[in-house]
């Protein structure tokens, strides 16, 4: 076997195991983010209208629960009843400072501001944040009951 032929089978050999350990880590990804792997990095946030009611302004941020100055996400100006709509924030970057980060939704209940808290994240900085959220119902008050799961950029959740 001559020099050349030799290097030739190690340079291929580096080379199959870069794109082997490229496809496996790729896998991996896939793996770890299950069904949620199809949403583009960044945050997403899809609400599902199952009530009888159209629902208006639905304010997402984030924050510490004992710091009122949250950073803004976005606002869904209407979900109608049996509709679905997506805030997509791609690529936008949650950049945790405090331990105790999360993930609220802000609503107008009788002409007074609600919080309410979506997911707790645990991640310091996530690449992709993932929450479907399922307006069950909303009571004469205009209070929301919710059905939320999605993906904290760790791992599934579902409450």
């Amino acid at each position: 076997m001559t020099k050349s032929r030799f290097l030739l089978k190690i340079l291929s050999g580096v080379v199959l195991l870069v794109i082997g350990g490229y496809v496996c880590l790729s896998l991996l990804v896939v793996i770890q983010q299950g069904k949620y792997w199809k949403y583009d990095n960044g945050v997403t946030i899809e609400v599902i209208n199952s009530t009888g009611k159209n629902i208006y302004d639905l304010e997402f941020t984030y924050g510490h629960s004992e710091n009122s100055d949250f950073q803004e996400i976005g606002t869904i100006k209407k979900v109608e009843s049996g509709k679905t709509s997506i805030l997509a924030r791609k690529n936008f970057k949650i950049n945790k400072i405090d331990k105790d980060l999360s993930l609220y939704m802000h609503s107008l209940v009788n002409g007074e501001k609600v919080e309410q808290s979506l997911l707790y994240l645990d991640v310091p900085k996530p690449n992709k944040v993932v929450v479907l959220i399922e307006i069950v119902e909303v009571d004469n008050k205009g209070k929301m009951k919710l059905k939320v799961k999605g993906f904290d950029g760790l791992s599934e959740f579902k409450y």
